[in-house]
């Protein structure tokens, strides 16, 4: 693994086409249904999961290499190595009151199984929160179901905002490991509902 300083690139074309998914009549043929489970009281698990049209090894192309966490997790913008399994996140995140907070926390990766697995312990404000990535290939090789699942040793005081966190995180996987020409026939063949 490099063990370097790694800076997000410019990728904001690709940041605002995944911006207007939940917007776009046209693109939101081919944003992916995103199931989830329920929320715990005395601590916080949330899971999504999400049907990409990618084989498995596509998905963990850009899931298992821990330095292309800024491509899909639009609110990390710097990450520094510390050793192999440890590296230091930078942030930035908006408030509840709308404004803008930047915040470096330590993230250890805890588990890796490629091409099925990747998970890491995150550590802020002496709180621990787990994010574990699983993929699970079709037998046809054709698509893979991806799974992205919260867990905290505390409970949320806001849920929802998580909630939405990680489907935006399962849809920028999805739509970032589909390739472009599958991507256009899922819009080409999309109908909506009531037609």
């Amino acid at each position: 693994m490099d063990q370097k300083i790694y800076s997000k690139p410019n990728i904001v074309q690709s940041s605002i086409e995944c911006a207007k998914w939940p917007r776009c009549a046209l693109v939101a043929a081919a944003r992916p249904e995103v199931a989830w489970t329920n929320i715990v009281s005395e601590r916080s698990m949330l899971s999504k999961s999400v049907t990409i049209h990618a084989k498995k090894e596509k998905v963990w192309e850009l899931i298992g290499d821990p330095n292309k966490i800024p491509v899909y997790d639009e609110g990390v913008v710097e990450i520094d190595w510390v050793n192999k399994d440890t590296l230091k996140v930078k942030d930035v995140f908006r408030t509840g009151e709308g404004s803008f907070k930047t915040q470096v926390f330590t993230v250890k990766i805890l588990k890796k199984e490629p091409p099925s697995l990747i998970q890491y312990e995150m550590e802020r404000d002496g709180h621990k929160e787990f994010f574990t990535f699983t993929i699970e290939g079709e037998p046809k090789g054709r698509t893979s179901i991806f799974t992205l699942q919260f867990d905290s040793n505390f409970a949320l005081a806001n849920p929802r905002d998580v909630e939405l966190l990680l489907e935006k995180i399962c849809v920028n996987i999805a739509r970032l490991s589909t390739d472009k020409d599958t991507f256009e026939k899922m819009v080409r063949e999309f109908e909506p509902p009531g037609r």
